[in-house]
């Protein structure tokens, strides 16, 4: 073999070795950016929230513009959940990041604000499918 095509060689796997650690910090990056826009997502939810959502002696309010208002959040809270949901059975995050979320959904399903709203967004059927089944699930878990 001849020094050029040891040298082109060379060249070679340094180029694949560059591309694959390329292609490894760009998958790296686009975890960490989902993780958190999901973050920032559960935040922005939260704020909007009243404090006594927290609270183990949550009762819904004899408002039906309040409920409406914490439904409405609660809601959002449920679809991002269903997408963390997604993007688990579909490998699109780290397992440590999901076992994080999945946690922090059956904590919150401990709790009684989060169960009135399940109750009601799935009085219609909101939301149906495994996601629906894993989340009773998580009930059921909790009960």
């Amino acid at each position: 073999m001849s020094i050029s095509n040891c040298i082109a060689l060379v060249a070679a796997f340094v180029a694949i070795a560059a591309l694959i650690w390329q292609i490894w910090q760009s998958n790296k990056q686009s975890k960490m950016h989902t993780f958190l826009t999901y973050t920032q997502r559960y935040q922005d939810i939260l704020v909007n929230l009243p404090i006594e959502i927290e609270s183990s002696s949550f009762q819904p309010s004899e408002d039906s513009k309040v409920n409406e208002e914490n439904l409405r959040w609660l809601r959002a809270y449920f679809d991002l959940c269903s997408e963390e949901y997604y993007l688990h059975t579909e490998n699109l995050i780290d397992n440590r990041v999901w076992k994080l979320w999945r946690g922090g959904i059956k904590d919150s399903l401990k709790k009684p604000a989060f169960l009135w709203a399940w109750s009601e967004v799935q009085s219609n059927n909101y939301y149906h499918g495994k996601f629906a089944s894993f989340i009773d699930g998580l009930v059921n878990e909790n009960a």
